[in-house]
């Protein structure tokens, strides 16, 4: 509801937080997706509206998943 309002950089600065509390929650549980995937999966897709628009990248879905 709020994403579309703010300044793209401040919409940066909030997907880059989200990410970084995301990959500390998941910690080294085992199964987790490599640190580096997921960051960009969610980096890349999952906090990116634009990208959204379509089907993931398999290696995003994956690590997603």
């Amino acid at each position: 509801m709020k994403w579309p309002r703010p300044a793209p950089k401040s919409r940066r600065s909030a997907a880059a937080a989200l990410t970084t509390l995301t990959c500390a929650l998941l910690g080294s549980r085992r199964g987790a997706p490599d640190p580096a995937l997921l960051r960009a999966a969610l980096l890349g897709w999952a906090f990116n509206p634009a990208a959204r628009r379509g089907e993931p990248p398999p290696a995003a879905a994956k690590a997603l998943a």
